[in-house]
């Protein structure tokens, strides 16, 4: 009894044990679980950072700058560039502001624009959005055109020297200089300047010829190497070519016994107009990448036509100026590099109003320097707007005081040759906004 008595205690006693470590046990179970949702929760609130985070280190915006470029023959005229660090799919929007307002261009993929300025501040904002950022990058700059001053300025003068025909290259002006005769032995020579020095003297470059009673017809550069038409008043026509990235050149003839009253480079060809003795009514080419260049015809104009005097190129056009033939002086365009060349007419003027003593460009203008044939002194200026289909000549009220032989525009002024009212021969230029 007392057997059993023990017996039925000593289970009692397992059981309560086993009751508590079954409790124990539970209480681990539940904080275990507990403990793993706590980890779970904190690890997904970790990763949710990581992709904020990830997030702003992938977003990537792009750096923006712009640039402002005068053109270089109208200061009114400008282009304005913007440089994004991000140019896949971008996307800009430009906003001028200037005295007539605000201009909006939305949601274009050009990175530039051209604008015509006022006078006074432009501003010009730029808005850049690219897939990789979601904010907008905005950039601004402003200009400011100051109006034009009607000024002409001196850049050469002199009562011995005549002043004709110039080019241009690298900040200088190069100059034929032809002395007068009965001044001593007559010459013909080629002088530089330095255009933005004001106190700079003339250098020669070269002498064409000590003993030449005549005159340079044309000057122009491809490269380093000026070409200078020659054409002595005793049956002698020359073209030489000058090396000036020597410091002394000398005079290599490039082709003998051709008169060329103008030339215009294109690529490695040399047009010209003249012709030798036998014709003058053709516009020739030759390669200068030959040696000796040969040239060959490119087109030739009827007796009933005239004679090509000028010629220079726009773009991918040629413009000659015929005159001398039944009608009056004309205005064609050539396409040089069609097979099938042929003349376009683009103007054509009064048989007995003018001689064309020369012309130029400046952006879509063609400006002409004419003689009137009806016994007025002094040559006139006139332009044609090349832009439109059938262009009018139009007069530009400038009086420069003095009797203009050549003009040409060169960073934004016109420069000028010519004989003033006292006799001095001089060389000046007139600011182009003022046209």
């Amino acid at each position: 009894m007392i057997l059993k008595t023990k017996s039925k205690e000593l289970l009692e006693s397992n059981h309560s044990e086993l009751r508590f470590r079954l409790r124990v046990l539970k209480y681990i179970k539940l904080s275990l679980l507990t403990l793993l949702l706590c980890i779970t929760a904190c690890s997904q609130d970790d990763n949710t950072g990581d992709t904020d985070e990830d997030s702003m280190v992938n977003e990537i915006c792009p750096e923006v700058s712009l640039a402002l470029q005068e053109d270089a023959n109208n200061k009114a005229k400008v282009t304005v560039e913007a440089t994004s660090s991000i140019t896949k799919d971008a996307i800009y929007t430009w906003k001028v502001i200037d005295k007539d307002g605000t201009h909006t261009m939305d949601s274009i993929t050009t990175s530039g624009i051209s604008w015509q300025l006022k006078e006074g501040e432009t501003e010009f904002f730029v808005t850049v959005k690219t897939l990789s950022c979601d904010q907008d990058v905005e950039q601004s700059i402003t200009h400011k055109l100051v109006p034009c001053e009607d000024t002409v300025l001196p850049v050469a003068s002199s009562s011995e020297f005549l002043y004709r025909n110039f080019t241009f290259k690298d900040g200088y002006i190069y100059y034929a200089q032809t002395k007068l005769i009965g001044l001593g032995p007559p010459g013909v020579a080629i002088y530089k300047l330095d255009l933005s020095d004001t106190n700079a003297l003339p250098i020669k470059v070269v002498d064409v010829s000590e003993n030449i009673t005549g005159w340079v017809y044309d000057l122009v550069f491809k490269d380093d190497i000026l070409y200078v038409s020659v054409d002595n008043v005793i049956d002698f026509f020359k073209i030489y070519k000058i090396d000036t990235s020597i410091k002394e050149p000398s005079l290599v003839e490039a082709i003998d016994d051709y008169r060329a009253r103008s030339k215009a480079i294109k690529g490695n060809d040399m047009y010209m107009v003249g012709g030798f003795k036998t014709d003058n009514r053709n516009i020739m080419k030759m390669d200068l990448t030959q040696s000796p260049p040969k040239p060959t015809n490119v087109i030739t104009f009827s007796q009933d036509i005239g004679i090509a005097t000028h010629i220079l190129f726009e773009k991918q056009s040629l413009y000659t100026v015929i005159q001398g033939g039944e009608k009056g002086f004309r205005i064609y365009k050539i396409n040089v590099d069609d097979p099938n060349i042929k003349q376009t007419l683009v103007f054509s003027g009064d048989k007995d109003a003018y001689i064309v003593n020369d012309m130029t460009l400046n952006g879509d203008n063609l400006y002409l320097l004419l003689n009137p044939l009806d016994g007025s002194d002094n040559t006139i200026i006139k332009k044609l707007d090349l832009s439109i289909t059938s262009p009018k000549l139009e007069g530009v009220d400038e009086n420069y005081d003095i009797d203009i032989t050549n003009f040409e525009f060169y960073e934004g002024w016109l420069y000028m040759t010519g004989r003033n009212d006292n006799g001095i021969f001089e060389i000046v230029k007139a600011p182009a906004c003022a046209l």
